[in-house]
């Protein structure tokens, strides 16, 4: 805890020399050892806390400059020891910013109400309409958002979970926001109530509203050009840059988000990458790479996968064994149920998959038509159904009865004419379709 005094008669002297003014001088309060040399330009309103500027910053280039307060308005704002602020055209309002920060040309800094920093915000991740909305906070793993949204028949389970987040989430809450230590924030637009962690780097950012970015000085965050985010969480070690425009997200440690992508509703965890492309609704795993346009609904929870809109090829996946295979054709996969669907994949429409249940891959492809697969189980079924009704005809026929032998065989003759036209198409396209 440090020890803050007021300023003396002489130091508002110089202040005011140096051409600073103070709404009321007696709410100032700075640390011991504290000089006003390197002050100028500067407004002060509301409460204030300063430390020391006694250190000279090094820049990119070799640029060294002395640390102070130059040309800023500030207004309940905490500063740390040896930060260099500098030309803030608008103002720096209700933050604590640490120690050794170097902020320049940034339009707007500001904590606008109590704000809970990205916690506890509602993503709709698999269904963009709605009904398995994931929390999202700080602390969020890949296995408890898979639970949250695929476990919907738990009601219990969900509702206790959602009480753990949304009480943590208030813990957060707070009035002021937080610069760390070492944060470099350089040419940027508007930041609004973000919660920004140690040795951070922001450069050419547009806009950030209502956020946490957990960076520490292991492993920290980089937030690059032109990029837009609202309502978002960003962990430790990421890289967003070049124009990467995202809404109510959650981007996990080490995750690559680069080259104009967008993404909203989305969860990415660790060390997943995107690009060149756009995500709605989506949850990723671990270490999946996405480097196309238009991909829905994406589940990949712990294996690496590089998924690529190529047509016609297919990725290869180790195909389920003997005792989990659904009859179908060994070139033709099965996308198992995600947000209430199921929809099967041609061998020239996608890429295979296995079920969510088993933390594997399920994908959900860009919207085009796609017709029902007309599985092998069912070919033999309709088989199956023929013998009998042959059983029933011979029959009838012992016993006399020749209306009701009759039916049967009108039955069994228009089962196996649907059986032949499925076998038909099938050896000319090469795609098993449901006829009828």
């Amino acid at each position: 805890m440090k020890n803050y005094r007021k300023l003396n008669i002489a130091e508002i002297n110089q202040l005011t020399t140096q051409f600073c003014t103070a709404e009321d001088w007696s709410k100032i309060n700075v640390v011991e050892g504290f000089s006003p040399d390197h002050i100028t330009h500067t407004r002060f309103s509301g409460e204030i806390e300063l430390g020391i500027f006694e250190k000279e910053m090094e820049l990119p280039g070799g640029l060294k400059k002395k640390t102070g307060l130059h040309h800023v308005t500030l207004h309940n704002c905490s500063i740390g020891n040896n930060s260099l602020i500098e030309n803030i055209p608008n103002y720096i309002a209700n933050y604590r910013i640490g120690s050794d920060c170097f902020i320049q040309n940034v339009n707007l800094i500001l904590t606008e109400g109590e704000s809970c920093f990205g916690n506890n915000t509602e993503v709709s991740v698999l269904n963009e309409t709605g009904g398995r909305e994931v929390p999202i906070y700080n602390r969020l793993s890949a296995q408890l958002a898979y639970i949250i949204a695929m476990y919907r028949h738990r009601p219990d389970l969900i509702a206790r979970l959602r009480e753990m987040i949304e009480a943590y989430s208030l813990a957060q809450k707070s009035c002021y926001g937080k610069i760390g230590n070492g944060v470099h924030i350089v040419n940027t637009g508007t930041i609004r109530n973000v919660c920004i962690g140690d040795y951070c780097q922001i450069d050419g950012t547009s806009r950030l509203e209502n956020g946490s970015i957990n960076s520490n000085r292991e492993a920290p965050v980089y937030i690059g050009p032109n990029v837009t985010a609202e309502d978002f969480i960003v962990s430790s070690g990421a890289h967003i840059s070049d124009g990467v425009v995202m809404s109510r997200c959650f981007i996990g440690q080490a995750c690559h988000l680069t080259h104009l992508f967008s993404a909203h509703d989305s969860l990415f965890f660790s060390n997943c990458q995107s690009e060149n492309g756009e995500a709605c609704a989506i949850l990723h795993g671990h270490h999946a790479q996405i480097e196309f346009a238009h991909c829905r609904n994406v589940f990949f929870p712990e294996r690496r996968q590089r998924v690529e809109p190529k047509q016609p090829h297919v990725q290869t996946r180790p195909y389920p064994s003997r005792s989990r295979r659904t009859g179908l054709e060994n070139d033709q996969r099965l996308i198992y149920p995600v947000a209430g669907q199921s929809r099967c994949i041609f061998p020239h429409h996608g890429t295979p998959c296995q079920s969510p249940r088993y933390f594997g891959h399920a994908v959900f492809l860009p919207d085009r038509t796609r017709k029902s697969l007309l599985s092998r189980s069912r070919c033999e079924s309709q088989k199956r159904g023929n013998d009998t009704r042959r059983t029933k005809v011979a029959q009838a026929r012992q016993a006399h009865r020749p209306r009701q032998a009759r039916l049967y065989q009108l039955q069994s003759a228009q089962s196996l004419h649907h059986t032949k036209d499925a076998a038909r198409h099938r050896h000319i396209t090469g795609i098993e379709t449901d006829i009828g």
